[in-house]
């Protein structure tokens, strides 16, 4: 029987060829009486054989057998993202994660529409897993600035922690599965919440500088005292709430919440609005418009247009 290393310590390792698959692994039991297996595959993770004060062994590549020691010796930490158009949405609002319904296999395979393997993929990497969930959603959902602007939530992450209790797979560092994955926690993605803003920035191609001069003017404009007295309020006046978020969103560095905030109040009409409230509202609704599509034309137009409106409303504030 070959053996492996892992970490410092030399496992007992079988080979095995998934039937139906072609997958070759090396394979270790694990946990109590070894009735669990960690799963290592022979193309993507186990390196050469090579020799040693214990005969020829196998290896891994380095983040690998970091991981893999991990779960072995203490536990590792694994995420799951989720669409919420997905028939699993609202299992994994719940931490639950189940293989398909069609899985029948209990070994891994690697994840594709034919698979049947009751293992489950997670990733190791938290921002992997929230861009699935955010490109999975937007298979359906092809304007690129509507579903950032959804209140509702466009996925779920699962979080959960496994040891030497569960069987695992390691493809590479990059796939990773799980049979019968423990309950974890769920979190709820929203656009401008629990994803970076700087990740909607990327997807959209639009880089929302605060130091370029079109958006420090959209900056001025939205802290001209100016607007301190467009608001109503039981006696006098007051700022308008929009303009408040607007500007803890702008100088929170959350520059797509602007909009957002913009084409919310916008579509919600409030007869004691001022004008020129309505006006900065519905100016940057339409802005948005202008960057459907972001190819280079489309973000020359939404950074002059931004900076054009900008010092319009400003001559408007005098």
């Amino acid at each position: 029987m070959p053996k492996i290393k892992i970490g410092p310590v030399f496992y007992d390792a079988e080979e095995k060829t998934v039937t139906g698959t072609g997958n070759k692994f090396l394979v270790v039991r694990t946990g109590p009486g070894g009735r669990n297996r960690l799963w290592l595959h022979k193309g993507k993770s186990v390196t050469n054989i090579h020799g040693g004060v214990h005969g020829a062994c196998y290896g891994l590549t380095p983040a690998e057998d970091q991981l893999a020691n991990s779960y072995l010796t203490t536990f590792i930490q694994l995420y799951r993202g989720v669409s919420s158009t997905s028939p699993g949405a609202s299992d994994a609002k719940q931490g639950v994660s189940r293989p398909k319904p069609s899985a029948t296999m209990e070994e891994p395979d690697f994840t594709s529409e034919n698979s049947t393997t009751k293992f489950v993929p997670f990733s190791t990497d938290r921002q992997v897993s929230v861009a699935f969930a955010k490109s999975s959603f937007r298979e359906g959902n092809k304007d690129k600035l509507e579903w950032l602007l959804a209140d509702e939530p466009y996925g779920v992450l699962v979080t959960v922690q496994v040891n030497d209790l569960y069987s695992l797979c390691i493809f590479d560092i990059g796939e990773v599965q799980i049979l019968k994955p423990p309950t974890g926690r769920a979190e709820l993605l929203t656009p401008g919440s629990s994803v970076p803003i700087n990740v909607a920035d990327s997807e959209l191609s639009v880089p929302l500088d605060a130091t370029a001069p079109d958006f420090a003017e959209l900056g001025r404009l939205l802290n001209n005292p100016a607007w301190n007295s467009e608001g109503s309020a039981l006696f006098g006046t007051k700022t308008p709430d929009g303009i408040e978020k607007m500007r803890l969103a702008y100088n929170q560095a959350h520059y797509w919440d602007i909009f957002r905030i913009a084409k919310r109040k916008s579509d919600k009409p409030d007869s004691n609005r001022s004008q020129k409230v309505i006006d900065l509202y519905e100016g940057l609704r339409e802005l948005l418009q202008r960057v459907l599509k972001t190819d280079e034309h489309q973000l020359q137009v939404f950074r002059s247009g931004i900076r054009e409106f900008s010092l319009f409303m400003q001559e408007r504030l005098r």
